[in-house]
């Protein structure tokens, strides 16, 4: 029985550790990586591509990632699944702030963007979905040096973003972008520009 209980505390501890571990890599996925180690289930275009995350999180549905020839990944992306009927946005506000909690916890302090503009007309709370549909609301939390995070040297920003298609269905979109985000998207705007 002894032995059972440790087994099982053991498995708790690895499971534990194994979520985490999908934030700490960007679902797995380093800077620099080449493209051609990457399982790619579609080009998207201008260095954009569609993956099949190695290490993946049960909120999120699809996986992108920017790509330059000459810098490998700096950008991964996490796309969540559709909360419907949720006008009122609780369901994916309570989510929202579950991966907030995690996130806080593996890289401390963050900007916290939450409001509402001035002048919006969706401005009721069965409209909330509809006024972030709209960019009149905004709910976003960013980790990066600036806000005093503690970030992995090749993590330069984290952002947890709540985005919306609809009055009433919203998901949740997670971009972690790397140190070489510069150099990426200077060399994907020059590849646009010779292609003129």
């Amino acid at each position: 029985m002894a032995l059972k209980l440790k087994w099982l505390a053991a498995s708790c501890v690895v499971m534990n550790f194994c979520g985490t571990v999908a934030f700490a890599q960007a679902f797995g996925i380093e800077m620099g990586t080449s493209i051609s180690n990457l399982e790619v289930k579609s080009e998207i275009g201008n260095g954009k591509f569609e993956v099949v995350a190695p290490v993946t999180h049960s909120e999120f549905e699809s996986y992108l990632v920017n790509s330059a020839d000459s810098t490998g990944v700096c950008m991964v992306t996490g796309i969540g699944g559709r909360y419907g009927n949720d006008s009122y946005g609780l369901n994916v506000l309570a989510s929202f702030d579950k991966l907030d909690a995690a996130l806080s916890k593996k890289y401390g302090k963050y900007e916290d963007l939450d409001f509402i503009r001035n002048g919006a007309l969706w401005r009721d709370s069965d409209e909330w979905v509809m006024a972030i549909r709209q960019n009149e609301r905004v709910k976003q939390s960013v980790w990066s040096n600036e806000t005093g995070s503690t970030l992995p040297d090749d993590i330069t920003e984290i952002l947890l973003t709540i985005r919306a298609m609809s009055h009433d269905t919203a998901w949740i979109h997670i971009q972690y972008r790397f140190a070489n985000s510069s150099a990426c998207e200077a060399a994907l705007s020059k590849a646009g520009d010779d292609a003129l």
